[in-house]
């Protein structure tokens, strides 16, 4: 990799006057370095990220020169950090940048409409005046839908076409138990999230499509994560059928 740029701008590489040989981590450590010197907005969350720097020591000293408000160490759930990426790239930048790429732009809806569902619905909890702000930024035309009853079947159909698929009308019969019905929603939504990163992957080329293609791709293996971790909490075989619902909402 050869470095270029003035060492004295913000974000830039570090100069040398011939092409410099690194390794890969070497190579992503000076990338992620350089993004978090140009945008103040830019953070890494995950597993051993921070004091560790990396189980491959990719993030190695960044936390020490940018802080652990920048460079935060996680608990191990992949689901915690998939789901902290999503709010925070719905109040920050990245979601302009997003909007680009048009599948993105409609996943950002659904997990709005889902976590609203979520909270509002299922567990007619109070939601806060700023939250509800970055809801209906991130999807346009939820608001409308929130006077009324707050069934699920209700809601549904008060939300705009372009929302509404996002709760599919199979699992919202009368009798259905909203959790449940929630749960293989958002199984849907990681579905779609494979499928269309899949898609993106292969379109070839530089720029944002292959890279939020493959974070989509891994976001959704790591929600597979999740459901083998739930089945493993309630115990496969138990007798509930829990376990089982997990892996169906999946498959």
């Amino acid at each position: 990799m050869t470095q270029a740029g003035n060492a004295g701008e913000a974000g830039a590489l570090r100069t040398s006057p011939e092409p410099q040989t690194m390794t890969m981590v070497q190579a992503l450590n000076e990338g992620l370095r350089a993004a978090m010197n140009a945008d103040p907005a830019v953070v890494i969350l995950g597993e051993d990220v921070g004091r560790l720097g990396g189980v491959f020591r990719v993030t190695d000293g960044l936390q020490a020169e940018f802080g652990p408000e920048r460079v935060l160490d996680t608990p191990l759930a992949e689901a915690g950090i998939v789901g902290s990426a999503i709010g925070l790239a719905m109040r920050a930048r990245w979601l302009v940048r997003a909007q680009a790429v048009p599948p993105a732009r409609t996943w950002i809806e659904g997990a709005a409409v889902l976590t609203y569902v979520g909270a509002a619905v299922c567990a007619d909890t109070q939601i806060s005046l700023a939250v509800l702000s970055d809801l209906d930024r991130a999807a346009p035309g939820l608001a409308a839908a929130r006077g009324g009853e707050h069934d699920l079947p209700s809601f549904r159909a008060r939300l705009p076409p372009w929302l509404r698929d996002w709760l599919p009308e199979p699992v919202l019969a009368d009798d259905a138990d909203p959790d449940q019905a929630l749960w293989l929603a958002w199984g849907a939504w990681w579905r779609r999230i494979e499928a269309e990163g899949v898609a993106l992957l292969r379109s070839g080329g530089f720029g944002p499509e292959p890279v939020i293609g493959a974070v989509a791709v891994l976001s959704a293996d790591a929600w597979r994560v999740r459901a083998a971790l739930s089945a493993a909490a309630y115990g496969v075989g138990s007798g509930d059928g829990k376990a089982l619902e997990t892996f169906d909402a999946l498959a």
